[in-house]
């Protein structure tokens, strides 16, 4: 599979140096070839080129004289999945609903297309923990795929496991449980043994396992994850960062902290130099990272992955975020380790104000 990207790519290069002989630069055939380019760069992870030939095709299309509506908003979904890989959240939803409000006028008001890109808006709003509207826009996108698509269509697989991650936040584990179960499903009917996808379903069984103390099945499911994305994804993925977060977690719940450790360090070494030093994912990983460091009794280096956390924390997410209450706690936990007991309750007063704006956000929304 990597071999194929990467002969894709320079034949994809190669015709785009012989259009751009003849073609002005800014000529409607070239966008095709940009948007290519710029696919497959993202594939391979390699996410700043990926969108510059993203950018180039949009660019184009806005210049033409009669421009293509829909490939516009195609162009502004590229970009779109771009900034959500980068974790930058904001721009990825600015993207998304330029997306969307194209789609809505030049389409059928159930057509598939809007489903999957309510489907995209309501999961960046579920990454910066605006849950409710979340599962407004992936209920949005499930009534139009179960309506329009055969029982067993793959793109149920992607909002069966959305919605079931929403009722994960909500502590709802047999609604959650039930629709991790039905992506699971077709995905046994549709797809390879070996398929990317396959990984997505085994990190979320896995994930409801470990919530329910059962370690060892959590372990199961989450290894399996990992060998599939091992031999369909780079190396460098950072779905490759989740799975090993993910087995750490398992391995620090059953207090095997060395063995934690060296998951949790294979996941940064993956997240913190291609995509950004502030991406969302590295939040988890640093706080787990911390409670290892923690459980070990080494409260300097526990507290300075906590700090690197709560960094992140203030410059991604909004400002309601639960993350933040739950940073300004863990640092506080840290202090009351070392005894200084005045920097302790000045986080845990912190950590108190986030929980009670927390509360009047969720009573606002009901």
């Amino acid at each position: 599979m990597k071999g194929d990207l990467s002969k894709a790519l320079s034949h994809n290069k190669k015709s785009l140096n012989v259009k751009l002989v003849y073609l002005s630069s800014n000529d409607p055939e070239l966008s095709a070839t940009y948007c290519n380019i710029g696919s497959i760069l993202c594939r391979q992870n390699d996410l700043h080129s990926a969108l510059e030939y993203h950018e180039s095709a949009l660019n184009i299309d806005l210049s033409t004289l009669q421009p293509n509506q829909l490939q516009i908003a195609a162009a502004y979904n590229n970009i779109g999945e771009v900034y959500r890989l980068m974790g930058n959240n904001l721009l990825a939803l600015s993207y998304y609903q330029k997306t969307f409000e194209i789609k809505k006028t030049s389409l059928p008001p159930n057509h598939p297309s809007l489903a999957d890109t309510s489907n995209n808006i309501g999961g960046i709003l579920y990454s910066m923990g605006d849950y409710s509207n979340a599962l407004s826009y992936y209920d949005k996108a499930f009534v139009i795929q179960e309506k329009y698509r055969p029982l067993y269509h793959l793109s149920l697989i992607k909002i069966y496991n959305n919605i079931g991650a929403i009722y994960r936040v909500m502590g709802d584990n047999s609604t959650m449980l039930s629709y991790y179960m039905k992506a699971l499903k077709i995905q046994q009917k549709s797809l390879p043994i070996n398929d990317p996808s396959l990984s997505i379903i085994h990190n979320n069984i896995g994930d409801i396992h470990q919530q329910m103390g059962d370690y060892s099945v959590a372990l199961i499911y989450y290894v399996k994850s990992l060998e599939i994305q091992q031999k369909s994804l780079p190396s460098n993925h950072p779905s490759l960062a989740t799975t090993y977060n993910n087995i750490g977690s398992v391995y620090q719940s059953i207090e095997d902290n060395i063995t934690a450790l060296s998951y949790f360090i294979k996941a940064i070494k993956i997240m913190d130099e291609p995509i950004s030093t502030n991406h969302p994912s590295l939040i988890e990983i640093y706080n787990n990272i911390a409670g290892v460091y923690h459980a070990m009794n080494d409260y300097t280096t526990a507290l300075s992955f906590f700090q690197k956390s709560l960094e992140i924390v203030e410059k991604s997410l909004l400002l309601n975020h639960p993350s933040l209450a739950i940073a300004y706690n863990n640092i506080g936990g840290v202090y009351q380790a070392m005894e200084d007991y005045s920097k302790a309750l000045e986080f845990y007063k912190k950590k108190r104000s986030k929980s009670n704006k927390n509360l009047f956000h969720l009573i606002r929304h009901r």
